[in-house]
């Protein structure tokens, strides 16, 4: 996908998040999408935030999300 794609759906599931607050998976992939386009300092805001609202299956998630971006080389902090 290019970064014009990954910014588009960065906007969509920002707005599934505004509107369905408790929706982590939607959060989740918000994530994905700003870690390809490069703002992380934002994308690991969202995950921060599905870490205190989900269990074991969110962080396993949220890890595996960090570890298969295609930026790569995403450190946690």
């Amino acid at each position: 996908m290019s970064q014009a794609a990954y910014a588009a759906a960065a906007e969509h599931f920002r707005m599934g998040s505004v509107n369905a607050p408790g929706d982590l998976q939607a959060r989740l992939k918000l994530a994905g999408c700003l870690l390809e386009i490069g703002q992380t300092d934002t994308a690991l805001a969202a995950l921060r935030t599905c870490l205190r609202g989900g269990g074991k299956h969110v962080y396993a998630m949220s890890l595996k999300l960090m570890l298969n971006s295609g930026r790569g080389r995403f450190w946690l902090r």
